[in-house]
């Protein structure tokens, strides 16, 4: 069954569409059978864990207790989440609360010898909420069960011996709502009167935790006699702030495991609820489930908290314990004009709820006023940034911001400042050459970028704050649901430069993207298209995947070193001696584009470094390569009236990193792509050809690649595209529209490239009209791959 069919068959089940109603091509897709139609929403249902009273399911099930049963078994062996949204009837009828439900999960993944890296993350976390276990406790008491050499019918009773017997949960807010669990005559027993009391109005109807002693509350909560709920409004705001705590082990690929991964790089403390629901277009008591989720385990907090409320009409003040824990207490000090007395009046609580339903709807009328809205800069960063951070011993205090920037795929303004402290820490001096200095360079680089594109004048006063995006999250959104997200919240994308081989650039044209403008532009075939347009550069040869290599190339044989390019991992520099077993292997799994790099005899380069280590740093640090960042500065004045005049101008002596630009391949460069009004910078190739006839070499310097974006790994090129970004006002919206239509120009060209070397890649393509900016053109994130061995040798293109 395809996925259309199941999306098909999911809609009929949510919509509780009986069989006899079910439309003829959906039965046609169960093969006109009842009984499948019947197993598919009885499966389904399970799946999803969906409540029996309200769903089609209670048509085929008519036991509630048996189906509740059903849903815990089979989340327990596939090791999801506890189903938080259905925790009454879990405990209600079957007593199972989420630590017992953990407890029998743990008990049963250590008895089959299971790696605590099986665990799925956000399952690991709430674990270690509730059974304290993390990966060095796991790790504890496996080699604990080894040692003590029982029978397998006996190991669980060991694993339950090494397991807590109480909750170990201990985080409750004063806005959390608490429900009486299931009557346990025997905890009953050895509860106080104050708890019992506690029961007692629980049982009468839910109430806040805050207006109930702490430590009564989490007595009966470690005894069960108690459960709760997070509760979550359309109208709550939500905040997600660095993680802490999180547990990095794998992803199950579980439905909701991914609708909290897509929320978590969707949501934003300035959008509500039920419009972050109509924005991803998602149910929005799943968003809710989510959010609530989110701050049960501590990774997000409620803007919008709602001020201590009593449900007993008969009381006329709420009374905050004093044993309650501190937040609490300063909780009750900021809304009360008597903080000694810690009692809020009723009168108070309805000032405090007017105050709220006028910021509400002031809120509100805001969002219908046609007012511009004020917009971020997005960042866009890939894994390899991340690497840096969690890699790099730059400090333990980027690790939680590293996590946040992977697992939930941003790093919002609203925590800018503190990741900012942590990177103005780090002192490149205290690293050695090698791959410290280059992570720590990174880092240094990335906190320049964040300080320029937040703090800077010179930016657009509609531009307010700057938010960090991973391009893997972004991108695992569908393609609607991610640009209403960037339509929603910036004014402009902005792209780290390189990304890392397997990482795909964000595309978007509005808003505005300065970075690759399609997924094909930071491939190998932009190299090649590059080269064939300029009519220069190194010479190569792009074989398709799956063929064979048999003998070195004629035109590889008095090189030193080769680059190697392939879409499924980093290039590397590698020795001509080695040429063929590496390539043959890469062509395995992708096609593969192989460069001259090094006719140089002298030339120590290694033969292959790390995968950052191997990015383009390397190739600038061994192969000397010259960066020249655009929009280009100017031809001097002296310069030839000639209307070529950058064809004819030539500089006496070598070409190095200040006199670049005034390279003839760098003007032309310049002139064909337009690059007056685009973030980035060309690279320039040192090629050292060797002169038989006067014995000596001869440096020439030919186009390597463009790469669009900031860069990160280099400290000195980051400033000077900075400061082409002030002197041509690139940010400014006259030129964002020069932008757009000079991206739009190069994709198309770039897509007729690649159309005219394999079968059409898109073709439609002749009829999409090169004036209209505003629409999205038909990239690929899945790149064509080559048919036939293309190559690009002394400056000619042949297939």
């Amino acid at each position: 069954m395809d996925s259309n069919a199941e999306k098909e068959l999911e809609k009929h089940i949510q919509n509780q569409v009986s069989w006899d109603a079910l439309p003829l091509h959906a039965k046609s897709i169960l093969e006109n059978s009842q009984t499948k139609w019947k197993q598919y929403v009885i499966k389904f249902s399970i799946k999803h864990q969906l409540r029996w009273k309200t769903n089609l399911v209670r048509k085929f099930v008519s036991d509630e207790r048996l189906y509740y049963q059903e849903i815990v078994r089979s989340s327990v062996s596939k090791l999801v989440l506890y189903p938080y949204h259905i925790i009454d009837k879990l405990v209600g009828l079957l007593n199972v609360t989420p630590f017992k439900y953990y407890l029998v999960m743990m008990t049963e993944t250590m008895a089959n010898s299971k790696s605590y890296d099986e665990l799925p993350n956000f399952t690991a976390v709430d674990c270690l909420r509730m059974l304290g276990v993390g990966r060095n406790q796991y790790i504890d008491m496996m080699n604990k069960c080894r040692t003590k050499g029982f029978l397998f019918k006996k190991k669980k009773d060991v694993i339950k011996s090494l397991l807590p017997s109480r909750t170990m949960e201990k985080s409750i807010e004063y806005w959390w709502i608490l429900n009486a669990g299931l009557h346990i005559a025997e905890e009953e027993r050895g509860c106080s009167q104050e708890e019992l009391d506690i029961l007692s109005e629980l049982r009468v109807s839910p109430k806040q935790a805050g207006i109930f002693d702490r430590e009564s509350v989490l007595s009966l909560l470690a005894r069960g006699l108690i459960f709760i709920d997070v509760p979550i409004a359309n109208s709550d705001f939500i905040s997600v702030p660095p993680l802490e705590g999180f547990v990095m082990n794998r992803v199950s690929g579980d439905y909701f495991e991914n609708l909290l991964y897509k929320i978590f790089v969707s949501i934003d403390e300035r959008t509500n609820i039920q419009n972050l629901a109509e924005l991803i277009q998602v149910d929005e008591e799943l968003v809710k489930q989510a959010a609530s989720l989110y701050c049960r385990l501590g990774f997000a907090k409620k803007k919008n908290l709602e001020p201590l409320v009593n449900n007993d009409d008969q009381t006329d003040s709420v009374l905050i314990k004093t044993k309650w824990n501190q937040s609490w207490i300063d909780y009750n000090a900021s809304i009360s004009s008597n903080s000694n007395s810690g009692v809020i009046t009723q009168q108070q609580q309805q000032q405090q709820s007017q105050q709220q339903s006028q910021q509400e709807s002031n809120i509100s009328e805001e969002s219908t006023l046609d007012v511009k809205p004020i917009l971020r800069i997005g960042l866009i960063f890939d894994s390899s940034i991340i690497a840096f951070l969690m890699m790099g011993n730059l400090g333990y205090g980027l690790k939680n911001h590293a996590v946040t920037m992977f697992e939930v795929g941003k790093l919002a303004n609203e925590a800018l400042d503190d990741f900012l402290g942590e990177l103005a820490k780090i002192d490149i001096g205290e690293f050695v050459d090698g791959e410290a200095r280059r992570y720590a360079t990174s880092a240094v680089a990335l906190r320049d970028t964040i300080r320029f594109l937040r703090y800077n004048e010179k930016i657009p006063a509609t531009m307010a704050g700057l938010d960090l995006l991973s391009c893997e999250r972004m991108n695992s959104l569908e393609e609607a649901t991610r640009q209403r997200v960037l339509l929603k919240n910036y004014a402009m994308l902005i792209s780290m430069s390189p990304f890392a081989t397997d990482s795909c650039p964000v595309i978007s044209v509005t808003p505005a993207h300065f970075g690759p403008a399609i997924y094909e532009a930071a491939s190998i075939w932009f190299k090649l298209y590059v080269y064939s347009i300029v009519g220069t550069g190194p010479n190569s040869i792009l074989l398709p995947k799956g063929s064979r290599l048999k003998k070195i190339p004629n035109v590889f044989r008095d090189c030193e070193k080769l680059r190697i390019c392939s879409l499924d991992h980093e290039s590397m520099n590698i020795n001509l001696s080695q040429l063929l077993p590496t390539v043959n292997e890469a062509l395995l799994s992708s096609p593969v584009l192989v460069q001259a790099f090094s006719y140089v005899k002298f030339d120590s380069s290694t033969t292959k470094q790390s995968r950052h280590a191997s990015r383009e740093q390397t190739i600038r640090e061994q192969l000397s390569i010259i960066d020249v960042p655009f929009p280009l500065d100017p031809l001097p004045e002296t310069t030839s009236n000639s209307s070529d005049s950058s064809a004819n101008y030539v500089i006496t002596g070598e070409y190095t990193s200040e006199n670049m630009h005034l390279h003839p391949d760098v003007r032309r460069i310049d002139n064909i792509f337009d690059l007056s009004h685009s973030i980035g910078y060309i690279s320039m190739l040192r090629k050292e050809v060797h002169v038989p006839t006067e014995n000596c070499y001869r440096t020439t310097w030919i186009p390597y690649n463009i790469y669009f974006g900031i860069p990160i790994f280099d400290a000195s090129l980051n400033q000077r595209v900075f400061e082409k970004i002030e002197r041509y006002q690139l940010l400014s919206e006259s030129n964002i529209a020069q932008h757009n239509h000079c991206s739009r120009v190069l994709s198309i060209n770039l897509l007729r490239f690649i159309s005219s070397t394999c079968p059409p890649v898109h073709p439609d393509l002749d009829v999409i009209d090169q004036n209209k900016i505003n629409t999205t053109l038909p990239s690929v994130q899945n790149l064509p791959l080559p048919t036939q061995n293309i190559s690009f040798v002394n400056g000619s293109l042949e297939f």
